[in-house]
């Protein structure tokens, strides 16, 4: 076997060994997700132990971080070993060009190169040898590295999103507990002012093109002014308006968003550019779904052929919620009630309980009316909208936002257009921990 052969061979095993080190922490998350605490949020939910839920979100929010922070610590070893491979190759490239043009053997490699080589995993010697003889080109050893390294970082990002969305249901379930056990609304005035500054400080330094380490600095930043503000933003939300409901998801997917945007912003440009969020950012912060008129209850009931086909908004108290499967698909019927009228609303293939909208709760729900609601029974009925954030991402930094922190934390589960109250007790806001909707389905790797 040739001297570079011989390099490449070992260069892949360690890969292979550094991998597996990295994929063995993904098995064990995997193992807690399927059979630990999602499970036993739900069991304290139902039997309403509070202080129980609070104490579980608390370890496991602690185990998550550990988890986060081997993540970075293995990050900061493949980033390294990115910038060594980024130098190696380039003084390789101008090495072989010099040999081809010298008249008389190359001079032997400079102590830097061959520190560079060896930081990149190669053999100086080998390589140096290789090269002069025109056997294997540096673009062949620079692919090889590459490939191996990519599959090492994609397996760094998988875990650390895997402890993320962890991490984002330890802190839902604290807050749910925090709501329950409040005597008292919290005055929350300034939390949402605090958590908008963290994020233009984040959005200005995407926006204008600061460095990384800047970006980095600014995420963690509002990831830690979001994370001190989370229960008390929970304990005013258990006063159980639409708008203190709002905070408090927006709070918690302040910290999420954060997170994730801090680790991406630690990799080199080589690796990882900010290319996406820095174009982003430059977009409004209003997420560009666009709420419809609201439309009162009782002319829609009276004259249901008069608003057919328009989009608009209802408002009321959830009454009955109700969901059944039809011709193999889940369907949810929901009753709007303003206190004089009440109005049906349809969603298919989403149990929408599951969301934390459940009688009793306030809510505002945007969608289709339809003179006959055509799935379910007969009469009118709003058939209630889904935001497409895949799309709308183009146009909205915040809906761009929404879409890359999904698989960690959607704040109102699979992007119903709906506001409504966080209610406390066994069957309200803590429906995303028992139902595990707190965050999307990452995609099958």
């Amino acid at each position: 076997m040739s001297g570079l052969s011989t390099v490449i061979r070992d260069y892949r095993r360690a890969a292979r060994a550094a991998a597996a080190a990295d994929r063995r922490p993904r098995r064990q998350w995997r193992r807690v997700r399927a059979e630990g605490e999602a499970d036993r949020y739900g069991r304290l939910i139902e039997q309403e132990d509070w202080a129980a839920l609070r104490e579980a979100g608390v370890a496991e929010r602690g185990a998550r971080r550990n988890d986060m922070a081997e993540m970075v610590r293995r990050q900061d070893r493949l980033a390294r070993l990115a910038l060594a491979i980024d130098e190696a190759a380039g003084a390789a490239r101008a090495f072989r060009s010099d040999a081809r043009n010298a008249p008389e053997p190359p001079v032997p490699l400079s102590d830097e190169l061959r520190a560079a080589l060896r930081g990149a995993g190669g053999d100086p010697d080998a390589i140096e040898a290789r090269l002069t003889e025109d056997r294997e080109s540096p673009r062949g050893i620079d692919r090889d590295m590459r490939r191996t390294l990519a599959g090492m970082i994609d397996d760094v990002d998988a875990a650390h999103a895997t402890a993320l969305a962890a991490y984002a249901g330890a802190r839902l379930a604290e807050m749910v507990a925090a709501s329950a056990l409040a005597t008292a609304p919290t005055p929350a005035d300034e939390i949402e002012e605090l958590v908008a500054d963290g994020w233009r400080e984040t959005r200005s330094a995407l926006r204008d093109e600061r460095p990384r380490s800047v970006v980095w600095a600014a995420a963690a930043s509002l990831a830690r002014t979001a994370e001190r503000h989370l229960i008390a933003a929970a304990e005013n939300a258990s006063d159980g308006s639409i708008d203190s409901a709002d905070r408090a998801r927006a709070t918690l997917r302040a910290a999420v968003a954060g997170r994730h945007l801090a680790m991406l912003a630690r990799w080199p440009e080589s690796v990882s550019d900010l290319d996406d969020w820095r174009e982003a950012a430059g977009g409004s912060w209003r997420s560009a779904y666009r709420w419809p008129a609201k439309r009162a209850i009782g002319p829609l009931l009276r004259n249901p052929a008069a608003r057919h086909g328009e989009d608009l908004v209802i408002e009321g108290v959830v009454g009955a919620v109700d969901v059944d499967h039809v011709r193999g698909k889940p369907v949810s019927w929901v009753t709007l009630s303003d206190g004089d009228h009440e109005a049906v609303a349809v969603i298919e293939y989403i149990k929408v309980d599951s969301t934390g909208l459940v009688p009793g709760t306030p809510a505002r729900l945007a969608g289709t009316w339809r003179k006959e609601r055509g799935v379910g029974g007969d009469g009118p009925g709003l058939a209630i909208d889904r935001i497409a954030y895949a799309d709308l991402a183009q146009e909205s930094f915040a809906d761009f936002v929404n879409w890359q922190i999904r698989t960690s934390y959607e704040p109102v589960s699979h992007g119903i257009a709906a506001g409504f109250g966080w209610k406390a007790g066994a069957d309200g806001a803590g429906n995303q921990l028992r139902y595990r909707t707190w965050r999307a389905r990452p995609p099958r790797r």
